[in-house]
């Protein structure tokens, strides 16, 4: 090696290569666990990457570079828990689609199954009276509209409704086609639309723990009704976002600087749009304090 280069490279300075985050010489990158965070982060496997990182922190705790590296592997996962709610969204409407079809083929092979049955009264009624035999056709005709109308009803969740039709249904021809199981049925739903009004209630008035154990009850008694699915993940939300309002809190009280960011960045993943008003001045504090914890780690 040339002397001057030598030289060189004794009197650099040596503050200057140890800052520089890009070019330094990594404290962990003999670790084993090193290696297997580069195969899973370059394979996508961001939960697995997040866990080693963590790890490595352990082991060297506050170093830039991985601080740096579980940054990027948040941002990530959040990427790709967006996608996989855009997925869910998809396949939701796919099998909203599908229903619908569901719903005309039934809707049509009722009303064949009606033609069939009319047809047949029809036929065994053409010796009786031409006054029997319209007044046999016109109380079907009105029976299975009424009865087209009350499925209609339940479907869209009109229970009181169609519980209204199915008893004068009931009243004139008990036995007629499924009424009494349309009727228990539409006892059901009306009950759960009350345990729903009184959980919207209770979310409305601020008791979101008392909404969400109605809406939980709710959506195992009847999955998927109306927009119950989305009310538990909205107070599920909330819910968390509080908790860790109350983190960062706490977090500040002790000077935890580390856990008010923290906190703060899995608020702003929840919900982006969230207000911090009145917490400005200790979100400044904690990027400011743990600045300077990272830089006189550094300086170390």
């Amino acid at each position: 090696m040339d002397e001057n280069q030598e030289m060189n490279e004794i009197n650099a300075p040596r503050d200057a290569e140890d800052t520089n985050l890009r070019t330094r010489p990594l404290p962990f990158a003999k670790d084993p666990r090193y290696q297997d965070l580069l195969v899973h982060y370059q394979n996508g496997d961001w939960d697995a990457s997040a866990q080693i990182v963590d790890d490595l922190l352990k082991a060297f705790p506050e170093d830039p570079s991985l601080l740096e590296f579980s940054r990027e592997i948040t941002v990530k996962r959040t990427l790709q828990a967006s996608s996989e709610v855009v997925e869910k969204e998809d396949r939701r409407e796919r099998m909203k689609q599908n229903a619908g079809r569901f719903g005309i083929f039934a809707l049509v092979l009722v009303v064949l199954v009606g033609i069939i049955i009319f047809a047949v009264s029809r036929f065994r009624t053409q010796v009786a009276s031409n006054q029997l035999a319209a007044q046999a056709t016109a109380t079907y005709v009105s029976l299975s509209a009424k009865y087209e109308n009350a499925q209609s009803f339940l479907q869209a969740e009109r229970a009181a409704d169609a519980l209204e039709l199915l008893r004068e249904i009931q009243s004139v021809a008990p036995d007629f086609m499924e009424v009494s199981e349309l009727i228990v049925e539409a006892e059901q739903l009306i009950a759960v639309g009350q345990e729903y009004t009184q959980a919207l209630q209770l979310f409305n008035q601020g008791s979101l723990e008392g909404a969400l154990e109605i809406f939980r009850r709710v959506e195992e008694e009847h999955p998927g009704f109306r927009d119950t699915r989305q009310r538990i993940a909205d107070i599920e939300e909330e819910l968390e976002i509080r908790r860790l309002f109350g983190v960062i809190d706490a977090s500040y009280q002790v000077q935890d600087w580390q856990a008010v960011i923290d906190a703060y960045d899995q608020i702003i993943v929840l919900d982006p749009t969230t207000s911090f008003d009145g917490y400005e001045e200790i979100l400044f504090l904690g990027y400011l304090n743990l600045i300077r914890e990272i830089a006189g780690s550094d300086d170390v």
